[in-house]
């Protein structure tokens, strides 16, 4: 069955005006920044503020609307949500587009056809502005033209994501559990140490620090692992790019089981410093070995010096909110780039129990892991499945 189709345009406003702040008074109104919206398209109210303390420049919205970013990286990481707030009124970051539907547009069927992986495709091409200040025209967005089944269809067709994209939070939340049960290991570990715990500095942990090459990337030569492979406190190898390298380069940045590999530079604050333990099963799928990979400049190996510690107890503690403390306490930006070097690395203290008491603990962690990398498998199927829900929602085939 087709849909009917109309510019989005014609179906909704855009940036309607509401009150100003200012004539608010004393009123509260629910405040939501950039940060309150999630890349699963959910959003909360961050805090309530008095509508005389906001400046004009804020972007104005009421429960319903539909929320876009359209600033870069935010547009691609699908920051889209369909507002729902505690308040008359709602303000937000200047960076949103606000789509208010009429009476014919479900405000969820909205979102989700704008949160389809093609709409991201064709806005990324449509972005103007300089580097890292990209944005999405509203142009862009008001000639989309949108499938118009009836309201009841409409309703169905959202419900139905609804309950695909449910299953997929659950999955999340399995996984983010699982993570919690790892930190808690951690701090059972430290915690039965007391006083006596002792602490190195990272370089003494450390063999060798070593940066990855910035041999561009080609269709040919040795896999190469890049910052959208450290994923997690794992090293994943979707869109795995390769790089020919010299004998003596490959030899110099090949990879073994028990390394770690560093971000080193990110736009992100918290992606600075996130690290992962090269397993020895890396590749293992592909007919690989950790030795046949290589990484890129953006990453730092270090190589663990395992007389005295674990490199998954190592790996573990850096990942800990104590050893992201310690890491962006160091971390230092540049032209809207955050940064950590080997020396403010080599700087960072860590905790080194008993090398026993280390490998017990990684023997636990290990199997989480591999409990982790198989919902994450689950997860991505679940990612594929939802996309081509949403493909054939849009094309009137459910």
């Amino acid at each position: 069955m087709s849909f009917p189709r109309a510019p989005i345009c014609r179906v909704a406003d855009f940036n309607p005006v509401g009150p100003k702040g200012s004539t608010l008074g004393t009123n509260q109104v629910a405040f939501v920044p950039m940060a309150a919206v999630s890349e699963d398209g959910s959003m909360r109210v961050a805090e309530h503020k008095a509508g005389s303390d906001l400046s004009n420049g804020y972007s104005y919205f009421q429960s319903g609307d539909v929320l876009v970013a359209k600033i870069t990286p935010c547009f691609e990481n699908n920051k889209i949500a369909v507002a729902n707030i505690d308040r008359d009124h709602g303000f937000g970051s200047t960076e949103f587009h606000v789509l208010r539907p009429h009476d014919e547009l479900d405000a969820r069927y909205l979102a989700y056809f704008l949160r389809q992986d093609s709409i991201r495709e064709l806005g990324q091409k449509r972005m103007t502005g300089s580097a890292g200040q990209r944005r999405v025209p509203r142009q862009f967005l008001e000639q989309l033209e949108i499938p118009l089944p009836p309201l009841d269809e409409q309703r169905r067709i959202a419900a139905i994501l609804d309950h695909a994209d449910a299953l997929r939070h659950k999955r999340r939340e399995a996984v983010a559990q699982l993570g919690t049960l790892r930190a808690a290991l951690l701090a059972e570990l430290l915690s039965s140490l007391g006083s006596e715990i002792r602490f190195l500095s990272l370089a003494e942990c450390i063999s060798e620090f070593r940066y990855g090459t910035s041999e561009k990337a080609t269709g040919t030569g040795l896999p190469v692992l890049r910052i959208p492979n450290v994923i997690g406190s794992t090293i994943a190898l979707e869109d795995l790019k390769y790089v020919p390298l010299s004998e003596k380069e490959t030899a110099r940045l090949r990879l073994q089981s028990g390394d770690l590999i560093f971000v080193r530079t990110n736009g992100n604050r918290d992606y600075v410093g996130r690290s992962a333990v090269v397993t020895s099963n890396l590749g293992k799928e592909m007919g690989l070995t950790p030795g046949d990979f290589v990484y890129a400049s953006y990453l730092i190996r270090g190589r663990p010096e395992t007389s005295k510690v674990s490199p998954v107890f190592l790996q573990s503690y850096l990942s800990s909110a104590d050893g992201r403390r310690s890491m962006l306490e160091r971390a230092k930006t540049s032209a809207g780039q955050f940064n950590i070097n080997v020396e403010s690395l080599s700087s960072l203290p860590v905790p080194v129990p008993d090398l026993r008491m280390q490998r017990e603990f990684a023997t636990k962690v290990i199997t989480i892991d591999i409990e982790v990398q198989r919902s994450r498998v689950h997860e991505r199927h679940l990612g594929t499945l939802f996309s081509s829900l949403q493909h054939r929602a849009f094309r009137g085939e459910l």
